[in-house]
């Protein structure tokens, strides 16, 4: 068995995801942005609406068609992602509820993006380790052969671990400050107008937090959107109604 192997292919995975990989995610992120900033507009009248070159209106659908296409079931969750309920209070409370839910379930999937993070993290740390006990290796061939080509993929992991850390830490924020502002509002400490001003503050800084923000893979989030639906993270009717008594 040449071991040379175990040195090259961890070697040639990493170069490969830092240039081809971070590139490819670099610019999906990059469009997935310009694309929420179009939603954003649109819904909530928030932030700057792309312009045509930015974002093509047959782009657009280009991207819509391929997407049903592909996963048709995901327009019968767009159509009853919100509750019916918030077109019955009025809009500038719709929309801190909109966006306080949508803070507080960033939140939720970054710190269970952290812990897959940390679980590949033992796998790729243990793996080496485990490699050259199966192949009988001394301490040199270890380093030499295992442990060495598998340190730049754990400093990805890494890189990863940390970028997460931080970004969960700004949605903890935002949902913190959302909820600060409902409660505020519950308590007539602040009028609608003022309402909307630090709601849309929220999400001018939330579009520029996902500039930055490492993506979440989508299985990740569909595995977790049924256990989050049944923690009722922010249950949306409960806060319509509260408001209602005021």
């Amino acid at each position: 068995f040449d071991p040379s192997y175990l040195t090259a292919a961890p070697l040639l995975a990493f170069v490969l995801i830092s240039t081809f990989g971070k590139y490819i995610v670099s610019k999906w992120q990059s469009l997935g942005c310009t694309i929420q900033r179009l939603h954003d507009h649109l819904t909530m009248e928030v932030g700057t609406k792309p312009s045509l070159l930015e974002l093509p209106k047959s782009r657009v659908a280009e991207l819509s068609t391929n997407r049903e296409r592909q996963a048709p079931q995901d327009r019968g969750q767009l159509e009853t992602w919100w509750s019916s309920n918030l077109s019955s209070v009025p809009y500038p409370v719709a929309k801190l509820v909109a966006t306080y839910s949508t803070f507080a379930w960033e939140s939720e999937l970054r710190k269970r993006y952290q812990y897959l993070l940390w679980v590949c993290l033992f796998t790729c740390v243990l793996a080496p380790f485990s490699v050259s006990i199966f192949l009988e290796q001394t301490i040199p061939e270890s380093v030499v052969f295992v442990i060495g080509p598998f340190t730049p993929i754990i400093a990805v992991v890494i890189d990863e671990l940390l970028m997460n850390k931080q970004s969960m830490k700004i949605a903890e924020q935002l949902t913190n400050d959302s909820h600060n502002t409902w409660l505020n509002l519950l308590s007539d400490k602040l009028n609608f107008t003022e309402v909307e001003l630090f709601t849309e503050q929220h999400m001018r800084y939330w579009q520029n937090f996902r500039q930055s923000a490492t993506p979440i893979f989508e299985w990740l989030y569909k595995a977790s959107r049924e256990r989050m639906e049944g923690n009722m993270l922010v249950d949306t009717d409960a806060l319509i109604a509260e408001f209602k008594k005021q």
